[in-house]
């Protein structure tokens, strides 16, 4: 599904990109290993990109380490660092994946509000509907204002059904109609969107976890995957929130939403090592198509390499 990508991810990269691989190619003027002023500047550039001081360390510290021959059998400093940054963001192996013996596969999409949440929940239906897959929405958000009409719009815009109540409405009621939905037309995926919230809004947590109860009365073994959507911008913050939600979610893994709103994206290189969590999803855009599968070593070549 990723196909050549590169070119799209370099341009819903560009702010992110700007702040790496021109000012890199500036500090390493040779195709040996950098010296002191070299090293240095670059742990600055890392910390302005948002990646953080202590992974920034890490990232020199493993550069300093490298012997010079390695640097020369590579074809230079920017293609040591390119290996180092994937080896932060590759997937650890998960083994054999249980295979669903029934449909549909039902994703919770959780998140603060103004995260990218509902937009992203609309992305990933287009996304599935890519794929020749048949999806069911449900507006589960039924706090915010606007979120059903909003998630109703992609809806229409992906040909899928919208299953939703009125605002104010119980979203486990809306939940429960969703899945007699999907099972009576055999649905491959049911997309759950839920109200935006923070972990210490211990109201709002509980509702989640009435959510989940209520799916997993329904459909044993469900919510099959509990997706957690950070906004780019806001750079280390998302980390913080991210272990926030891990204290009481389960999460399966990250959408990181906005990417091509900021240069602050370095932060996704810390996300795995300080959560455990992988990134699956980004979004480069606003279209319907601008939220890919995450690929480690598309993701820093479009970031780094010409």
């Amino acid at each position: 599904m990723l196909g050549n990508i590169l070119p799209r991810l370099k341009q819903g990269l560009s702010k992110t990109r700007q702040a790496f691989s021109d000012q890199i190619t500036d500090i390493f003027g040779a195709d040996n290993k950098p010296g002191d002023s070299e090293f240095q500047k670059l742990e600055e550039l890392l910390i302005s990109a948002d990646v953080g001081y202590t992974i920034a360390d890490d990232i020199i510290a493993k550069m300093r380490e490298t012997p010079n021959q390695e640097y020369r059998n590579a074809g230079g400093p920017k293609q040591i660092l390119c290996k180092i940054l994937v080896d932060y963001l590759k997937d650890t192996p998960k083994g054999n994946e249980r295979i669903l013996d029934s449909k549909p596969e039902v994703q919770m999409i959780i998140g603060v509000n103004g995260n990218g949440k509902t937009t992203s929940v609309g992305k990933l239906a287009a996304y599935y509907r890519n794929m020749g897959k048949s999806v069911i929405l449900c507006a589960a958000d039924t706090f915010r204002d606007a979120a059903i009409e909003q998630l109703s719009i992609w809806g229409e815009r992906s040909g899928f059904r919208v299953i939703k109540h009125q605002q104010g409405a119980d979203a486990s009621a809306v939940i429960f109609d969703s899945i007699k939905a999907s099972l009576a037309s055999k649905a491959d995926y049911l997309l759950i969107d839920t109200a935006g919230r923070l972990h210490t809004k211990g109201n709002l947590m509980r509702e989640l976890e009435k959510m989940q109860r209520v799916i997993l009365k329904e459909l044993p073994g469900a919510p099959h995957k509990i997706y957690l959507v950070l906004d780019a911008t806001t750079g280390q913050n998302g980390i913080t929130q991210a272990k926030e939600f891990l204290e009481s979610v389960k999460v399966s893994g990250l959408i990181i939403a906005k990417m091509d709103g900021t240069a602050r994206g370095g932060f996704i290189f810390g996300i795995k090592q300080q959560t455990g969590l992988q990134v699956e999803f980004i979004g480069i855009g606003e279209k319907a198509d601008d939220l890919i599968p995450f690929d480690p070593k598309q993701f820093v070549e479009a970031l780094l390499l010409e």
